[in-house]
């Protein structure tokens, strides 16, 4: 396997082959992404995420740690918004900036809209109907209604 500064040469290829856009300062990535919407650079077996490999394309090695953004944008690529960090770091930084209360449409994976939520508990059908409508498991349904999820949500 051809490498270039520890690197897999075909991880780089496909990362500068993805297509990306601009949003102010940050460049964007829009090829696949992973679980928080960071970007996912797939080549040959490997995978990294895209913020990484462009951090240790920009800096000429991988990081020892972790790579943290300062744009707070997690499918940012832009070398100059990323830095080498710990993971107390990372939640030090979270806690300060308000990242950490994600609750209900703010948190990364919701599939649901505060809208939904109140239509779901004024819903009188089958749970598995409603979850079939919203896309979503029964589950989910009959936590809604029981207010262990979207519990802020008053109505």
């Amino acid at each position: 396997m051809e490498m270039m500064n520890g690197i897999p040469k075909a991880l780089i290829d496909k990362f500068l082959a993805t297509p990306k856009h601009r949003e102010g300062d940050c460049v964007i990535w829009d090829g696949p992404n992973i679980r928080g919407g960071y970007g996912k650079v797939s080549a040959g077996g490997n995978r990294i995420p895209a913020h990484v490999l462009a951090y240790a394309m920009s800096h000429g090695s991988p990081s020892k740690n972790y790579v943290l953004h300062s744009c707070d944008t997690p499918p940012c690529v832009n070398p100059s918004h990323l830095r080498d960090g710990t993971q107390s770091e990372n939640v030090r930084e979270m806690h300060a900036k308000g990242r950490c209360d994600r609750k209900g449409e703010k948190h990364v994976n919701a599939k649901l809209t505060e809208k939904d939520v109140l239509a779901i508990r004024n819903d009188f059908r089958y749970q598995n109907d409603i979850a079939l409508d919203y896309g979503v498991c029964q589950k989910t349904i009959s936590r809604i209604k029981c207010r262990e999820n979207w519990s802020h949500i008053n109505a």
